[in-house]
């Protein structure tokens, strides 16, 4: 059977969807904190008003071991004056480092809230004008866990690291200036732990980097389940597949654990391994001071190394492997957020939809023909839908397209709206190719009827004014009466002001189907497309639906996607595709006399049969 567009579990193993993600090998993950980065220092004066506070909380925290080591030597030359002063010195310095680490968290929530918040917006701006080839061609679910579940994880690490990274990288310089201006050989000493800390961090962020870009990707799966499990909930139940959906969800829910629990037994050990580091580091500070002590070598610009030097060395150190050890801790969070931004900067970086039209197209514009001429398409390369398909349409005419499934009939409206471009031959109105029209002119000629209503949650209104916002009541009125859709919805409590939730959930089929002619109507479309607006509802809604569309096509170009065959008798042609060509041409008693394709079609649906 003839594809009729791109086939979504066919991409996936493809090697385009979810699963093939988790055989890939990490992409680039500086370029992605690179991003972030750029992203963070768009708030430059939260940024340098947060590093002011880490400033004056390193001065601190740097000034407390010297005071520290003064304090000791005084206890040891029993300098009680002294003492009692550096002590209150000492609890200042508390004082400060509580009022900073306060201050300190304000500005973190408040950068990471803003550039959470602009990471959203410019993903969602992007996602607006991707092609309709990318939703086609991509997990529904997977595209919601980027916008939410992604951005969430960034928003996490921004809030807790950014801070941590920044306070790492002074303590870092400014301990290591103190501890060179009291001893060198005793800052080698330390030092060597510093090298051991990021020697082991590399080599456990290279195992678990995977994992986590692993389980990012079946988070998104994940989601992409759980959407087709409560969107298809009367199918599943209709089957009586409650257990088969069950359990192909534990087996991915299992299988996001056993990734998981790898991802976390990485990303936790590298805490533990810090701590056991540090440890080491203090001893070596204590075992080696004490010998340049005795032997009276190593010492700096303040005198010889004594016991409070030794005990501010073990401060420094302390204070340089908290922080580290903090970003080691957090290591596992980190690798989980540059996995997340890897899949929101894919997002991001996905063209948007091409638009070399450049023709505008005037107020009074009257569509006299649509042309198609030898056009060739296909959604799968060497997988062709359309072969040499040839159709004029005249204005005002209304054109059937019919045929089995897959012969392409919806692939037609796909490209007369660009939603796709062709791969040879030209589409053309009033002569002009389309692909020299701009997309948005073109697509303000055209309303589209679709065969499953999408309906928005808003007013029944807005949603009747979605395609032209500036209508006036009248023009929701005549529209709605066009429809038939004002005979139900004056009897509603609150009429025109009904809130719609759940895609109109609140309304029957063909209520929602009136509506969305009604939506259609308010833009008096020059070009109007109906895609089986009739199937899914019973006989008596039918007709009045029927009635509906036959005002609505009145002296309109219209292009009429039928399954049922008795709703298109009075078309002006009825065009009968099969694998994407065009096999018969005719009006209904034309086609029914010579007795071909269509009269076939015919009988078998008078039959009963659905094709």
């Amino acid at each position: 059977m003839q594809n009729n567009g791109p086939n979504r579990n066919q991409v996936r193993f493809n090697g385009r969807g979810p699963r093939n993600m988790f055989t890939e090998k990490p992409k680039n993950m500086k370029s992605a904190l690179t991003r972030l980065i750029k992203y963070l220092a768009s708030f430059k004066t939260t940024l340098i008003f947060m590093v002011f506070i880490i400033l004056i909380a390193t001065a601190s925290s740097i000034v407390s071991p010297i005071i520290q080591r003064n304090i000791t030597d005084a206890i040891d030359k029993s300098n009680n004056d002294l003492f009692i002063t550096l002590l209150f010195a000492l609890g200042t310095c508390y004082v400060f480092d509580i009022l900073c680490a306060f201050f300190k968290g304000i500005m973190a929530a408040k950068l990471s809230k803003k550039t959470v918040l602009k990471i959203r917006k410019d993903l969602f701006d992007r996602l607006v004008y991707l092609p309709i080839k990318y939703f086609d061609t991509n997990a529904h679910g997977d595209i919601m866990s980027r916008m939410t579940n992604d951005v969430d994880s960034i928003s996490s690490t921004i809030s807790q690291s950014v801070a941590s990274f920044i306070s790492t990288i002074i303590i870092i310089i400014g301990a290591f200036t103190i501890m060179l201006l009291f001893s060198p050989l005793l800052t080698l000493v330390a030092s060597s732990t510093i090298v051991l800390t990021l020697t082991l961090s590399r080599f456990l962020s290279k195992r678990m980097r995977k994992y986590f870009k692993i389980q990012q990707s079946m988070l998104g799966e994940i989601n992409s389940k759980v959407e087709e499990g409560i969107s298809g909930q009367k199918t599943v139940s209709a089957f009586t597949k409650e257990k088969d959906l069950q359990k192909e969800f534990n087996k991915t829910s299992n299988e996001l654990e056993g990734y998981a629990i790898k991802a976390q037994v990485y990303g936790g050990a590298m805490g533990p391994i810090m701590n056991v580091v540090g440890n080491i580091g203090f001893l070596l500070v204590v075992v080696f001071g004490a010998i340049f002590s005795n032997l009276e070598i190593g010492a700096g610009l303040f005198g010889p190394i004594t016991i409070g030097t030794i005990i501010m060395f073990t401060n420094c150190s302390k204070q340089v492997n908290r922080p580290l050890n903090e970003v080691a801790q957090l290591f596992a969070q980190i690798e989980t957020s540059l996995a997340a931004a890897e899949r929101v900067f894919a997002v991001m970086d996905t063209d948007k939809e091409i638009n070399q039209g450049t023709i505008s197209i005037p107020s009074d514009f009257k569509v006299e023909v649509i042309e198609f001429k030898n056009v060739y398409f296909s959604y799968v390369p060497n997988e062709p839908v359309l072969v040499d398909f040839n159709l004029k349409v005249e204005s005002g005419q209304k054109i059937a397209l019919v045929g089995h499934t897959g012969s392409g009939k919806t692939t037609v409206v796909n490209l007369l709206m660009r939603f796709y471009d062709i791969d040879s031959g030209s589409i053309e109105i009033n002569g002009i190719d389309i692909r020299n029209i701009k997309k948005e002119d073109l697509r303000n000629m055209v309303s589209i009827v679709l065969q499953d209503t999408v309906l928005f949650s808003d007013t029944i209104e807005n949603n009747i004014k979605y395609g032209k916002p500036d209508a006036t009541v009248e023009e929701v009125l005549s529209s709605s009466k066009l429809a038939n859709s004002h005979k139900f919805i004056k009897h509603l409590e609150n009429k025109y002001e009904t809130y719609l939730a759940n895609s109109g959930a609140n309304l029957s089929q063909g209520q929602r189907q009136l509506v969305t002619i009604a939506r259609a109507a308010i833009t008096n479309p020059l070009i109007l497309i109906l895609d089986e607006a009739t199937s899914s509802v019973d006989t008596r809604t039918e007709k009045n639906i029927q009635d509906a569309m036959v005002n609505l096509m009145k002296e309109r170009t219209s292009l009429i996607i039928a399954h049922r065959l008795s709703t298109i008798r009075d078309a002006d042609k009825i065009v009968v595709m099969d694998h994407g060509r065009v096999i018969e041409i005719g009006n209904h008693d034309e086609l029914i006399e010579k007795q071909g394709t269509y009269y076939k079609l015919y009988q078998t649906q008078f039959a009963g049969n659905v094709i």
